[in-house]
């Protein structure tokens, strides 16, 4: 399963964006920047923290917690 990870690194041009998306969902920039990338690279987000899993539900993008994929 680890060998199927991709490092994604983060681009001195997302920052606006990064920051746009995380004062319209109330979410930290760290948090912000997960959901950037999975928007960018179609994927869906799957967390247990419940503020991303909130702040994600705004923006339209797919997440899952790692209940519903597990369970």
């Amino acid at each position: 399963m680890v060998a199927r990870i991709r490092v994604i690194r983060l681009e001195p041009l997302d920052i606006a964006e990064i920051m746009k998306l995380s004062v319209s969902t109330g979410l930290t920039f760290y948090d912000a920047t997960y959901v950037f990338y999975c928007k960018f690279h179609q994927m869906a987000l799957l967390t247990d923290d419940k503020e991303p899993y909130r702040g994600v539900l705004k923006t339209g993008l797919e997440v899952k917690n790692v209940e519903e994929v597990f369970n």
